[in-house]
């Protein structure tokens, strides 16, 4: 394997910043490998969800559209008369350990006892695209499909683990892993010097490899994939027309407006190449880190000498208050991904 090539594909890092985070890298891959340990001895056990449990995730932090690849999944199980439930951990929802919430139609069915605002972003998503689908957010996803399904009269053939490659306490029939066609494997390094969540070597425990995004993959990025993995699919990620979610609707010709993008995702510089795909170059571009909520009165201030803002959907959905406060049409650019015909058996 041509390592070199892997950790050149990503930004040099400031000498400070290796001699400070290299230690915790490899503190972080022995937690990983101690905890993988303690359930190949069956220390800690993996436990069964019926009928059916696909998981869906990645090796490396945020930006392989896993929200739209879970969206794409769940829409194909419906088409072939099957009832999918996602379960999914809610990262910075807002929910207390112990707790759990479940969406259905962009409305929460099973709401948390604590009185707090969810930011459920992805799930939130998720919901409103699949409206038949029930999206159950906790950090104890096992616990949460039993207690669900005792609670409700739902039926269900097959649950999602959304962002599930790590998660070991629930087995699974199929693992699917999404891999970036932009930069699949980050740096090369493990968290916090690096992008990825564990070593490359552990795609030899995913069932199916998908090759998510935009674009071509480069031969050596297959090689290096296929040195650990067994089956691939590429996927297709289209970019839709802009859609209005807030304020009148604007000539769809975007070129003579002052445009300003709002994000807060884990890779905001593939939000700017989908609007210039779409010939929609913003004059500014207001960033959050992934998953953090905006502040109405701040994000009102910055917009309004725009005369359009654009933001993604997932950040729509999660701030949707703050985005309909606002003065200025809010449009966001939909993203779908299409799957091959016969890719799995489901």
């Amino acid at each position: 394997m041509n390592v070199n090539y892997i950790f050149n594909k990503s930004k040099d890092q400031p000498l400070w910043f290796k001699v400070l985070m290299t230690p915790l890298s490899w503190l972080f891959l022995g937690l990983l490998y101690l905890r993988h340990l303690v359930y190949r001895l069956g220390l800690k056990k993996s436990k069964r969800l019926e009928p059916r449990v696909i998981s869906v995730g990645n090796i490396s932090v945020g930006g392989t559209g896993k929200t739209p690849f879970v969206i794409a999944l769940c829409e194909r199980i419906v088409t072939g008369g099957g009832k999918p439930i996602i379960l999914t951990r809610g990262y910075k929802s807002g929910l207390r350990s112990g707790e759990m919430a479940v969406l259905l139609g962009g409305e929460y069915i099973m709401a948390p006892d604590c009185e707090i605002t969810l930011a459920a972003d992805e799930a939130m998503m998720q919901s409103i695209k699949l409206p038949g689908v029930p999206v159950v957010i906790c950090a104890d996803r096992y616990w949460a499909a039993k207690t669900f399904l005792d609670q409700s009269k739902f039926e269900v053939t097959h649950w999602v683990l959304d962002d599930g490659f790590q998660h070991w306490k629930i087995k699974r029939d199929l693992d699917i892993v999404l891999l970036s066609k932009a930069n699949p494997f980050g740096s090369g390094k493990l968290l916090p010097l690096g992008f990825l969540r564990e070593p490359i070597s552990e795609l030899k425990r995913a069932d199916l490899i998908v090759w998510s995004g935009e674009g071509d993959v480069s031969d050596e990025d297959i090689r290096i994939a296929k040195v650990y993995g067994r089956m691939f699919i590429d996927t297709k990620t289209k970019t839709l027309p802009p859609e209005l979610k807030f304020g009148p609707s604007l000539h769809q010709d975007f070129s003579s407006l002052k445009i300003i993008a709002v994000s807060a995702i884990a890779r905001p510089e593939r939000f700017i190449e989908s609007l210039r795909s779409v010939n929609i170059d913003p004059d500014e571009h207001f960033s959050l880190p992934d998953h953090q909520r905006f502040n109405k009165q701040e994000l009102k201030q910055r917009t309004g000498r725009f005369d359009v803002v654009f933001t993604t959907e997932k950040d729509f959905w999660r701030d949707r208050s703050v985005f309909e406060n606002l003065e200025v049409p809010v449009y966001t650019l939909p993203v779908k991904v299409e799957l091959p015909e016969h890719i799995f058996d489901l």
